[in-house]
C-alpha cells in the first residue's frame, strides 16, 4: 500500500481506487507531483521486497546470454541427401529451418486407404483371470477397452501434432486373450477411409488407447503390466500403395543381401 503525499492532502492511494473517489489535485502543478511520488514510493518497496528476499532475487537471471552461445538447435541437422539417390526423408520437418511442418496434402487425390495396427499387453495371471471371467470390479474391461480405442482413433488429430484430421469411413478394433502368451490381451485395430492421407496414426492411436485403458481397469489387482510390439502390419492405398510388415524370413533374407 502506497502512502501519496500532495502539497495539502495525505491518503491511502488504494483507498481511493477502491471507493471510486476523485483524486484530491487542486492544480495542474500537483499532477506531476502526484505520480512522481506513487513512482517512488512503488520503487522504494519494490527494492525493499528484492532485497530481503533472496528467492524473488534468484527468480531472475540479469546474466546476458553470450552472442557465441551455442544452444540446442535442429538448424545444425543435414536434412538433405547428398547422394545420387535420394535417401528417405523427414516429411514433417522443413530442410531449410529444421523447424516441424504440416505436410501440405491440397493437390494430393483422395483414395480408399487402410491401415491395420497391432500391439499387446502382458496382465499377469490375477487380472487375465478377472478380465476372463468379466469380474472385474471396474465393469467389463474388454468393452470398454473397445470402445475407448475406437474413440481414440478419431481424436488423432487432435492428439499428434502434425496429423491431419481424417473423415474415418470405418474403425474396428478386435481383442484377444491368449494364456499362452504370458496372459496377454492381443489388440488388433482396422482403420479406413476415403482420403489423401494414410491412416496408420489412427490404427496406432486405437491400439495405443485400447491398451492403456486396460491398464487403468487392471492396475488395482497389480501394476507389472507391459505395452508391447506396437506396430503397423499393413497399410494399402495412397502413392506407395501396399506395404506389410515384413516376417522373420523377409527380414532374414535382407540381412543377407
Amino acid at each position: 500500500m502506497a502512502l501519496i503525499s500532495s502539497a495539502n492532502n495525505t491518503f491511502l492511494y488504494n483507498k481511493v481506487v477502491s471507493n471510486n473517489m476523485p483524486l484530491p489535485i487542486r492544480s495542474k502543478s500537483q499532477f506531476p507531483r502526484f505520480f512522481r511520488n506513487f513512482l517512488l514510493s512503488s520503487f522504494y518497496h519494490q527494492n525493499i521486497i528484492c532485497q530481503s528476499s533472496p528467492s524473488v532475487r534468484s527468480s531472475y537471471s540479469t546474466k546476458p546470454i553470450p552472442q557465441n552461445s551455442q544452444l540446442p538447435s535442429c538448424n545444425n541437422l543435414d536434412l538433405k541427401s547428398n547422394s545420387k539417390h535420394d535417401s528417405p526423408s523427414l516429411t514433417h520437418i522443413d530442410p531449410d529451418s529444421g523447424g516441424a511442418s504440416m505436410v501440405n496434402i491440397s493437390t494430393k487425390h483422395s483414395t480408399y486407404r487402410t491401415a491395420t495396427a497391432f500391439g499387446k499387453i502382458h496382465i499377469g495371471r490375477q487380472a487375465f483371470e478377472l478380465v476372463r471371467t468379466n469380474t472385474m470390479k471396474k465393469g467389463d474391461v474388454l468393452t470398454t477397452a473397445q470402445i475407448a480405442g475406437i474413440m481414440a482413433a478419431k481424436q488423432t488429430g487432435n492428439i499428434i501434432p502434425l496429423c491431419h484430421p481424417i473423415l474415418l469411413s470405418h474403425v474396428s478394433v478386435e481383442l484377444e486373450l491368449d494364456e499362452g502368451d504370458n496372459y496377454a490381451v492381443k489388440i488388433i485395430s482396422k482403420v479406413e477411409c476415403e482420403g489423401k492421407t494414410g491412416v496408420e496414426m489412427e490404427a496406432l492411436t486405437a491400439v495405443s488407447v485400447t491398451a492403456l485403458t486396460i491398464f487403468d481397469m487392471c492396475k488395482s489387482v497389480g501394476k507389472e503390466m507391459i505395452i508391447e510390439d506396437l506396430k503397423v502390419m499393413e497399410k494399402t492405398g495412397g502413392k506407395s500403395g501396399t506395404w506389410k510388415f515384413p516376417t522373420k524370413e523377409q527380414k532374414r533374407s535382407d540381412n543377407n543381401n
